[in-house]
């Protein structure tokens, strides 16, 4: 890893570039209510400021790391900034691939499949919350033959860790502990509060 606290985005800065901190009353694909979401829309409507974030994950990244993988289109999107961040930082050329989908799970074109077995691959994704896609794309990785160095994302806001996604080390830009609510014991309902438009992600 870099380790360089130079170049990195301090939170508070984050939050003025991107403004992707919404507040409100959402509900949840899981069907719990809350008062805050990470609206990753508001980040990819600038891609400098995208670019800029991603930095942080190709700064935080093992300095081995051969191969970029994410799972498409909005992880697919990350991995290709972290990989040119990455090729500039270790000037040297780093395989972006994608992970495309098939079905409930990933899989890996044949042309690109190639660019994993005996690899040091690291893999990102936009938004970490139950580790489903990120642990099916780590799978996927290994058993193409890919050894996985570690995941970046750019929020973690499932109180995920490297333990429970089995992986050496997890970088997150930023992360969130969202308060959330069962429907029934919601104050934001029972204060009367309409539900918003719910938010992509």
């Amino acid at each position: 890893m870099f380790g360089k606290e130079e170049g990195m985005v301090r939170l508070d800065e984050f939050f003025e570039l991107a403004n992707v901190i919404v507040c409100g009353h959402f509900v949840f694909t899981s069907g719990r209510h809350s008062d805050t979401y990470f609206d990753k829309r508001l980040l990819y409507r600038d891609e400098k400021t995208t670019s800029h974030v991603c930095r942080q994950i190709a700064l935080f990244a093992d300095d081995a790391v051969e191969v970029v993988v994410g799972p498409e289109e909005a992880g697919f999107t990350v991995a290709k900034f972290v990989a040119e961040h990455l090729g500039i930082l270790l000037s040297r050329k780093i395989k972006k691939v994608p992970a495309k989908k098939n079905g409930s799970g990933f899989e890996l074109s044949r042309h690109y499949r190639r660019f994993i077995a005996g690899k040091q691959v690291l893999v990102v994704d936009d938004v970490l919350t139950t580790g489903g896609t990120i642990q099916k794309v780590v799978e996927l990785v290994r058993r193409h033959g890919g050894n996985v160095r570690g995941v970046g994302v750019i929020c973690n806001r499932g109180g995920m860790t490297e333990a429970k996604l089995r992986v050496p080390w997890l970088y997150a830009a930023i992360t969130l502990s969202l308060r959330s609510y069962a429907p029934e014991d919601c104050p934001l309902c029972k204060a009367g509060i309409s539900i918003d438009p719910k938010p992509s992600g």
